[in-house]
């Protein structure tokens, strides 16, 4: 199977932002201060207060992990100082994401309410879009493109041998036409594998809705 550079260029085109292109991402760091949704204008007045206190001190220098280790209220993050990793858009609620993919790194935000409630965010890093060369991916293309045409030409051929069979033709007759073997299996039940080539559900299930002596669809 012959796969022309052209051929891979036009894949490249065609895929370029689905596949090769990684999208802008963030690492970012967080700490949370929890507000019910029905929380009372008392209730978030003493949050925001607390929060606000805390971001006074992250903006001041103070060490940004610690401040997550000791005032954060998420619990998975808290322990390791509110790190969240690296994420791209659409991993967080919208607020939050806005606010991060918006700083700088090393920036601290101000106050970000999202549905958890009242988060100070400092993004440790940002990582643009990329885009992979087609250089870089040439040899990945043209080795999907020849195992796609090779997928579909062993289909065309099972279908044309199949064929051969309802005119008339033996199984085995078919086989040595093609310069294959027809392997007989022992009695195998679904849950069972097969020799030589281990567990094929889907094979055994269409073998196990055949008729004795019908020939399946290629599977």
């Amino acid at each position: 199977i012959e796969v022309s550079a052209q051929e891979v260029e036009t894949f490249y085109n065609e895929h370029k932002e689905d596949r090769f292109t990684t999208p802008p991402r963030v690492h970012a760091r967080h700490i949370l201060f929890p507000l019910s949704a029905n929380a009372s204008e008392e209730e978030k007045t003493k949050v925001r207060a607390s929060a606000s206190e805390v971001l006074t001190k992250a903006r001041a220098g103070e060490d940004f992990a610690k401040l997550a280790e000791t005032h954060s209220q998420d619990k998975a993050t808290a322990p390791r100082g509110g790190d969240l990793g690296f994420f791209q858009r659409g991993r967080m609620v919208k607020p939050f994401e806005d606010a991060a993919f918006a700083l700088p790194p090393g920036g601290i935000s101000d106050l970000v309410e999202s549905q958890f409630g009242l988060h100070i965010i400092k993004v440790e890093e940002n990582d643009p879009e990329k885009v992979k060369p087609l250089t870089e991916v040439e040899t990945e293309i043209r080795t999907d493109l020849i195992q796609e045409r090779a997928q579909n030409k062993a289909q065309e051929r099972a279908r044309e041998d199949r064929a051969k069979t309802q005119n008339g033709a033996s199984l085995a007759e078919v086989a040595q036409t093609s310069g294959l073997t027809v392997v007989e299996t022992p009695l195998v039940a679904r849950d069972e594998t097969l020799p030589d080539i281990g567990a094929q559900p889907q094979l055994i299930e269409a073998a196990l809705n055949l008729d004795v002596q019908k020939i399946s669809e290629p599977v």
